[in-house]
């Protein structure tokens, strides 16, 4: 695949994977396959017949230029190329399922809170009903002066007490949760639209493959 790889940096790793990779990295999720982005020529000169067999001799200039008319041979080159654009296929797919999974939990997570706060204003219209505010726990000589009077309600109380804490506490984590996936959701959406990219690119390489040929086999300037 050397035929396809330009002089710089670039066809050993281009720029464009570094910015796929580092971002999934950043994010945790899985990597992207190595992927290179041989650099597309401008055709519009042609292809000077004369320089590449002064550059090459005329017996090896003819002898490769015969090579890349094979369609054995051509077929390799482009099946290399579209390998890699399957390869990209497959991590936007990934990527899509990781994706899903983080909606699916923050759907559940805004079940639960749901739950929890709904949790938390029962139980605390038992403060309410004592004439305090519903955001303040019942003081512990109330419950003992209650739970003196009537030792079922004190302990109801205190369960109410309880239950309020445990749902404080559940909510808190939950929404923390729910905050560190929508960070990781949208650090994906950018690892997705640089893969896109990324595609995009190879696309193009796939695209200019025909007119690839055409002007290394026949081309004259």
């Amino acid at each position: 695949m050397g035929l396809l790889h330009s002089n710089t940096q670039q066809g050993q790793r281009s720029a464009a994977w570094e910015q796929v990779s580092q971002a999934a990295q950043a994010t945790g999720i899985p990597l992207p396959p190595p992927i290179t982005l041989p650099a597309l020529p401008d055709l519009s000169g042609g292809c000077n017949a004369t320089q590449l067999e002064a550059a090459l001799g005329q017996a090896a200039a003819g002898a490769l230029r015969a090579m890349l008319a094979a369609p054995a041979l051509q077929a390799q080159i482009a099946g290399a190329v579209g390998g890699q654009a399957a390869q990209l296929d497959d991590y936007l797919a990934v990527l899509g399922r990781e994706r899903q999974t983080i909606l699916d939990q923050l759907a559940d997570l805004t079940g639960t809170e749901g739950a929890l706060g709904q949790a938390q204003e029962l139980l605390g219209g038992l403060r309410g009903a004592l004439g305090q505010a519903t955001s303040i726990p019942i003081a512990g000589e109330l419950l003992t002066s209650v739970s003196a009077a009537c030792p079922a309600v004190g302990a109801l109380l205190t369960f109410a007490e309880s239950g309020i804490s445990s749902a404080e506490s559940a909510l808190s984590g939950v929404q923390a949760t729910a905050a560190a996936l929508a960070s990781k959701l949208a650090q994906l959406t950018d690892v997705e639209s640089h893969a896109q990219e990324l595609r995009t690119q190879l696309q193009q390489r796939i695209d200019s493959l025909p007119d690839l040929f055409l002007d290394a086999i026949g081309g004259e300037g």
